[in-house]
């Protein structure tokens, strides 16, 4: 909330139409450039290697909606830098201005971009120069044609199918190169990009309305230009640990008795499953946009009297460790309350609130207007009894009727872009609004569930803009789960979106395959009935396999989220991403990175090996790298699975579900014939401590030596509780796990043959070799608070 206050006082004062003036000083940050046509340029020099870059008339500077609502980051430290009358220079960037004709040059440690910022009517004219060989990514789910994005045109405008044309679900305004510079366009105006087509050494990037504004950047590699990028539009959220399951979405037809019928086949059929969903004909009338909606009672039913608790369905689900999610739709302004959390804010400092006109200063609520930008914990709005007009209390008010009988997860499906509401509350037009929308949305939702639960949301999306991975989840929209919804996943990863999914490809294998190694996991029948027990009968072991095989590895999965969440590297990567010297990996759409360990492929019949050695996670095979491998996809293996040399990847015994981010027994899979490390991440599971820095974590590395191997436990770093006094699902007590003194840790080495000897902390141990598939077992015990080491001899 600090940070949210110290992002909000910033903001400024609302002038008519799109225009949000500036009215905050420069300071000792900034520079200003008066140009010959009378403009301006203004610098903010935001870190050594980060610049904000704004042309104006008349000495205003403008905000963007993203600005405004506080999607960017704000408070960076002071960085030093040296001004001059031709332009500004740090210790790791030099921006030089031509102060005659306004044009722009970005000296980075690689390369001098030049840079041609100009006013063009309402609009603007940004252009960027491109070196011969140069390749470039980004853009988010743009195109699903390509991953290396020079030599098309892209239109930045959320769309579903239309006429033919595919989706634009998720564009990202960003732009980064293997020259080690980037670009962030700060508009939420309709607009395009035109990637080296018109002209192959120019990026030109404009707009029919919006202002000159964006940022320029510069890293060694894409790790940093991707820190700095999440840094500045936020960093992906880590999900609650379940949502890292199973999601499975029901047949619309379903009611209660249906859906309990389901949860149960999940569990006599032992398949892993954490999440139920519902799609729109929960609610009545169908498909309701407003907030009046409520359950259709003639198919799920609640007692009058007493409508929440251990009694209904939903607690049904909850015993045996189901969350329930419901499917969502709006045609909500969100920009009201936006605005209404400004006045708030305003308030506070001692400001008077600047309100577009019919915007009330004060939200609506059951208990009277209230100055508060989030309502009092436990206050109750009674929209759907006509108290309060449609859109003039915040969108999360109507919902909590919902969590509170225990809703644990929302789809938001906007796939048919946002709604057509001509002039929105805040000023805005249509076309600026528009590609703002789907941020405003999974915000108000992401923080008022937490604030009604103390919990984190699992939200899901097929919408969305820059720093919608701040707040929610996403899925590849209605396009199914085949290969061009991996290409829209391997590109978000370039504009720093790492919670991603699709809808499983049913009922094939390499669609099990596909959708089980992924961030997340959803499989949605929609209007279609495809439980895993009406498949094929050969088909639902394949399936049990996958999902069984993702539960084991939610400790690396949920580990390597975190790591997300705090840098912005993601999940799932291209192979363009992590081989950055090898151009040949940029045609490559058909496999990926899953974490620094796991090689996977998916609709593919040959693959190319990245150089390096290699083992086949189904078989153990040693495989050197740097050549192509034939694969025919069966009935049991949908795709290859690759395990790096290297790699330590812990597991978990398969669970049925999940509740607490860490286990009483974790092992780790080795491959020692290359040195490697691991960080196990552990925390609550559920709540928001995390941000607090309330989590543990414990370094795992092995190294090698002529004739030995050596793995390391190292004591475990941080700390976190029992979340007691959290708020429930029904107004209890929530079940928090904090942490445990130790945990029982053992580890298993693919190392080909038996060692010779092997000692635990200096002492001779007996282990277990597993001749079937070449492993060697050593139980290390008891592990927290002290290093263990263990030694073994080949």
């Amino acid at each position: 909330m600090q940070i949210q206050l110290a992002i909000f006082m910033a903001m400024i004062v609302f002038v008519a139409q799109a225009s949000f003036r500036d009215a905050s000083p420069g300071g000792d940050g900034s520079a200003v450039f008066p140009l010959a046509d009378g403009t301006g340029l203004r610098v903010d020099v935001l870190r050594p290697d980060l610049m904000r870059i704004r042309r104006g008339k008349g000495g205003m500077w403008m905000e963007s909606g993203m600005n405004r609502y506080g999607f960017l980051k704000t408070d960076y430290p002071r960085t030093s830098f040296e001004k001059t009358d031709t332009g500004v220079k740090t210790a790791r960037a030099e921006l030089r201005i031509d102060r005659e004709n306004g044009t722009l040059s970005f000296v980075t440690p690689k390369r001098t971009v030049n840079v041609w910022p100009a006013i063009s009517g309402k609009g603007f004219d940004l252009r960027f120069n491109l070196s011969d060989k140069e390749r470039v990514y980004g853009l988010g789910d743009s195109s699903r044609t390509n991953i290396m994005r020079r030599g098309m045109v892209y239109d930045f405008w959320i769309r579903n199918w239309k006429n033919g044309s595919p989706p634009i679900y998720f564009p990202v305004p960003n732009l980064i190169s293997h020259e080690g510079w980037g670009v962030f366009v700060n508009t939420t105006w309709r607009h395009t990009w035109d990637v080296g087509k018109s002209r192959k050494d120019v990026v030109a990037v404009t707009a029919g309305e919006g202002d000159v504004d964006f940022y320029l950047f510069t890293a060694d590699g894409y790790r940093g230009l991707i820190d700095i990028f999440t840094e500045l539009t936020g960093r992906p959220v880590l999900l609650p640990i379940w949502g890292y399951g199973l999601t499975f979405v029901n047949n619309d037809s379903v009611n209660d008795w249906a859906l309990l019928n389901n949860a149960r086949r999940f569990r006599d059929y032992g398949i892993p499953c954490d999440t139920l969903g519902l799609e729109p004909r929960w609610m009545k009338p169908h498909f309701d946009f407003t907030t009046n909606k409520n359950w259709d009672r003639s198919r799920f039913y609640f007692p009058f009297y007493d409508p929440q608790g251990g009694h209904t369905w939903i607690g049904s689900l909850a015993r045996i460790g189901f969350k329930l999610s419901l499917w969502l739709t709006t045609r909500y302004d969100f920009t009201r309350y936006e605005e209404q959390r400004l006045a708030a804010l305003a308030r506070a400092s001692g400001r008077t609130p600047d309100l577009p006109n019919g915007i009330p200063e004060n939200w609506m609520c059951g208990l009277g207007d209230l100055t508060n930008s989030t309502p009092p914990h436990g206050s109750v709005v009674d929209i759907a009894k006509g108290k309060i007009p449609e859109g003039h209390a915040p969108w999360f008010e109507h919902l909590k009727k919902f969590v509170d009988q225990g809703v644990r997860c929302f789809k938001l499906d906007t796939t048919g872009g946002p709604p057509k509401l001509g002039k929105w509350a805040n000023g805005m037009s249509e076309e600026e609004a528009h590609n703002l929308y789907p941020i405003l949305y999974a915000r108000q939702m992401a923080e008022g569930f937490e604030s009604r639960t103390g919990l984190r949301l699992m939200s899901y999306t097929a919408s969305g803009y820059a720093g919608l991975q701040k707040y929610a989840a996403s899925w590849a929209g209605d396009t199914g789960g085949g290969h061009d919804a991996l290409v829209s996943m391997l590109n978000l990863a370039f504009s720093g979106h790492s919670n991603q999914s699709c809808d499983m490809l049913f009922p094939l294998s390499e669609g099990f395959h596909f959708g089980f190694i992924q961030p997340w996991s959803q499989h949605n029948s929609w209007d279609c009935y495809y439980e895993p027990w009406f498949m094929r009968e050969e088909l639902i072991p394949t399936f049990t396999a996958y999902d069984q095989l993702r539960y084991r590895l939610i400790p690396y999965v949920y580990s390597t989220a975190f790591c997300a969440s705090r840098t912005g590297w993601p999940i799932m990567r291209p192979l363009c991403m992590v081989y950055p010297d090898d151009p040949s990996f940029d045609s490559i759409m058909d496999q990926y990175m899953f974490g620094d360990s796991l090689l996977v492929s998916a609709f593919v019949n040959k693959i190319k090996l990245p150089d390096g050695v290699w083992f086949d996670w189904w078989t153990g095979a040693r495989v050197e790298g740097g050549r192509e491998i034939p694969f025919k996809p069966t009935d049991e293996k949908g795709g290859t699975l690759f395990v790096k040399a290297g790699a330590i990847i812990p597991t978990w015994p398969v669970k049925q579900h999940l509740e607490k981010g860490w286990n009483e027994t974790v092992t780790f899979d080795v491959w020692p014939e290359r040195d490697g490390s691991f960080e196990l991440y552990e925390d609550d599971g559920e709540t928001p401590a995390y941000k607090d820095g309330r989590y543990a974590t414990t370094l795992v590395s092995c190294t090698n030596s002529m004739d030995a191997v050596t793995f390391t436990v190292n004591p475990r770093k941080g700390s976190f509780k029992s979340p007691q006094g959290v708020p429930g699902m029904w107004g209890g007590i929530y079940r928090g796990n904090g942490m445990p003194p130790t945990r029982d840790f053992s580890a298993a080495f693919h190392m080909g043959k038996k060692p010779t000897r092997v000692m635990l902390d200096g002492k001779p141990i007996a282990g277990k070799w597993d001749e079937a598939r070449r492993v060697f077992e050593v139980p290390l015990g008891a592990c927290g608070p002290v290093r263990k080491t263990i030694m073994l001899w080949r």
